[in-house]
């Protein structure tokens, strides 16, 4: 992401340059760097800390639940042809 690696201070020179011009024409990423250079804090651990929030909301579901619902399947399948079978 090249916005990104503009926050972290690692593009400089044209690549910054480039990446003013693209602001220039996108209101929102004009915005965007605005808002960085006016709050001054550590923007890179912030982003990094909502990176780490983001995967880790995003995992997948535990195994014992798929595990569970497979079973409950197959016990009401069971459950409903011995009914029916009867």
């Amino acid at each position: 992401m090249n916005l990104l690696r503009y926050i972290h201070g690692s593009r400089k020179g044209k690549a910054a340059h480039d990446l003013e011009l693209e602001a220039m024409r996108d209101p929102f990423m004009s915005d965007a760097i605005d808002g960085f250079d006016n709050v001054r804090d550590n923007h890179v651990k912030v982003i990094e800390k909502l990176q780490k929030q983001i995967t880790t909301k995003s995992k997948p579901e535990s195994n014992h639940l798929k595990a569970w619902s497979i079973a409950a399947a197959i016990l009401i399948t069971v459950g409903t042809g011995t009914f029916f079978f009867n």
